[in-house]
């Protein structure tokens, strides 16, 4: 491929250790209807048979670039090499466990073309196994971010609801917004989630984002896949991910309109995590009054339940979705009682 050639769609692959699913993976890529794109695979230290793979399909196909980590750095970190060495006008980034439908660059690249768009979303499928899930439908439409009061508008009806989730992966971006605000995913040991964080701030900087109703990636959930895995120090690393969020709304200077936003957000995080702790049998209970002692630290976090996003109704609902899936019932009705009273100090 030349030095020269400048593909319209720039698509970024991390790999770890993906054996069972790469080929399937890249086949999905290699077989869009659309042809003007790059595949740029940063291969993280795999030790399985991933590697093999990857070399042989860089062998066969000239668009496919490899760069290889000479240490295992992690997903956000190899997408930002992506991101780097990218040339396209949009970048799409894929999980290599995942697979695309055939047309879903065409469409999305059509959708984004004659609407001129800053980001497109399209509908995906969660497969498990023989299970087959899909994600939210409603019909497509193209949003205004840049109309006062979209922005909070979009990120709370279609984040938080899981209308469209908050992943990267069914996303096309333009890729000079990403480039000309330093836009980058932050490290994953310190930040969780960071594909919210990341689509968080590319929110910021876009004019108009479309939604296209067609379930156009599959996404795979198995045994290995970071949904099922344990997350060490996760109500930690979420409200690093909110602080993070906090300074960038402050930078840009949108702290007036997005304050409640913010609210919204640290309490999210944090049921959300302690759900999800409780679940998965992630922390001793003195681990998780440790998390929860240093949540109260927060005082953007103890302002969020003050706010109109907090009460203790709400706070009732959330502690009994707990109890329904029969989890740690001390750990629950801590949880209540701490957090009222910190509510009734602050």
């Amino acid at each position: 491929m030349s030095k020269d050639y400048s593909p319209v769609v720039s698509i970024i692959i991390p790999v770890y250790n993906s054996e069972a699913y790469l080929e399937n993976c890249l086949l999905s890529v290699l077989n869009q209807t659309f042809k003007s794109y790059e595949i740029i695979i940063i291969n993280d230290c795999s030790t399985d048979d991933s590697s093999n793979i990857i070399d042989w399909y860089k062998r066969s196909y000239e668009n496919i670039i490899v760069i290889s980590n000479e240490k295992n750095l992690g997903v956000s970190k190899s997408r930002n090499l992506g991101i780097k060495y990218a040339k396209g006008i949009y970048i799409l980034f894929i999980d290599s466990d995942d697979y695309m439908k055939p047309d879903m660059l065409e469409t999305m690249v059509n959708v984004m073309e004659v609407n001129q768009l800053d980001e497109s979303v399209c509908n995906f499928v969660n497969k498990e196994g023989l299970n087959i899930s899909y994600t939210y439908q409603e019909d497509d439409f193209i949003m205004d971010i840049e109309k006062d009061g979209n922005l909070k508008e979009y990120i709370l009806n279609y984040y938080f609801s899981n209308k469209h989730k908050y992943c990267v992966w069914n996303r096309l971006y333009r890729l000079s917004i990403i480039k000309k605000h330093n836009l980058s995913f932050k490290d994953n040991e310190f930040i969780y989630p960071e594909d919210l964080l990341f689509n968080l701030e590319v929110c910021i900087h876009v004019s108009q984002i479309g939604w296209i109703n067609r379930p156009l990636y599959i996404h795979n959930i198995h045994e290995n896949s970071l949904s099922r895995n344990k997350r060490p120090n996760a109500v930690k690393r979420a409200f690093n991910m909110c602080d993070n969020y906090y300074s960038t709304i402050k930078k840009n200077c949108l702290d007036n309109k997005l304050n409640d936003l913010i609210y919204y957000l640290f309490l999210y995080s944090f049921f959300n995590n302690i759900k999800k702790i409780l679940l998965l049998n992630d922390e001793s209970f003195f681990d998780l009054y440790k998390n929860i002692k240093a949540c109260l630290q927060n005082k953007t976090f103890l302002l969020a339940l003050k706010s109109n996003y907090f009460d203790e109704s709400k706070l009732r609902k959330k502690i009994k979705q707990i109890l329904n899936l029969k989890l740690k019932f001390i750990a629950s009705v801590y949880i209540y009682w701490l957090l009222i009273y910190e509510k009734n100090k602050f």
